[in-house]
């Protein structure tokens, strides 16, 4: 009898170790770097501030380490982009810096800032495609994975979603077609019937984002007011203020980036206990 009552514990030991809730993966954030957890334990399994990596989607099947390895590539196109728009501004403040000076000549004129411009867009082609490609491949990393609850007739193939990335329109997908669904934050109805792990991560996603872009509109507002002190005027008081405000964009900038990460990893645990209900 004892026999028989070890082999379904067994059994059920060995099921909740290969479940959704131990190695399902998902993205945490903090600003500048991204990192990969697993389970409902969230156990760090990779991440990086430039080039995020997870050795488990680079051991996963072909479809994954496919998907894993794209976004490695334009993570580190990103990079290098990157680095190439830093120079360019240092160029561009040392073209401009002595604008003032009776012998100072344009020289490259507006074409080193246009040029540092389309740089550091390339960059963000890159990183926004690079994040894109790293979300569908936990996607389908997941998809392995049998959820521990099923409180949806909807399978996790059909109605299973995951954030796609796109330049200037983030939105939600739904499923293997990848079907958009909508707005990340236009999804309270969705995100309720999931149940109440999944509502509340989504309504402090929501809250959060509404800070953060309240605090975004007054970094723009001071760095728009530092930018045009500094070409309007070469009086002492000027500067002065011009710096002023280039300071205080650079605390509020701060803020928006942790706001932004921290609404982010909200959203991204609302998600994972939604995909949870997909049977």
């Amino acid at each position: 009898m004892i026999g028989t009552l070890l082999l379904p514990l067994l059994m059920l030991t060995q099921t909740l170790d290969s479940t959704y809730d131990r190695r399902a993966l998902w993205l945490t954030h903090g600003p500048g770097m991204t990192g990969v957890v697993q389970g409902i334990q969230a156990s760090p399994v990779g991440g990086g501030f430039f080039v995020v990596g997870a050795d488990v989607l680079e051991t996963a099947p072909d479809r994954i380490r496919l998907e894993y390895r794209a976004s490695r590539a334009a993570f580190k196109r990103y990079t290098v982009f990157g680095g190439l728009q830093i120079a360019g501004m240092l160029a561009t403040i040392a073209s401009y810096g002595g604008r003032h000076h009776p012998k100072w000549k344009p020289g490259w004129g507006i074409g080193l800032p246009v040029a540092t411009f389309a740089v550091g867009w390339a960059g963000q082609v890159n990183a926004t495609g690079g994040e894109d490609h790293l979300r569908r491949a936990m996607w389908w990393y997941n998809r392995e994975f049998p959820r521990a609850t099923s409180d949806s007739g909807c399978s996790y193939d059909g109605c299973a979603i995951r954030v796609q990335r796109r330049m200037g329109s983030d939105q939600l997908a739904q499923g293997v077609s990848e079907m958009p669904v909508g707005a990340l934050d236009s999804q309270l109805q969705r995100f309720t019937a999931a149940g109440d792990s999944a509502r509340a991560h989504y309504e402090t996603f929501q809250a959060l984002s509404r800070s953060e872009r309240r605090v975004k509109r007054v970094f723009f507002g001071a760095l728009l007011g530092a930018g045009l002190l500094y070409v309007a005027s070469d009086k002492k008081i000027a500067r002065d203020a011009s710096q002023g405000l280039l300071l205080v964009a650079y605390g509020v900038g701060h803020l928006s980036l942790y706001g932004r990460a921290t609404a982010e990893r909200e959203l991204d645990q609302a998600i994972w206990f939604y995909n949870r209900t997909r049977p």
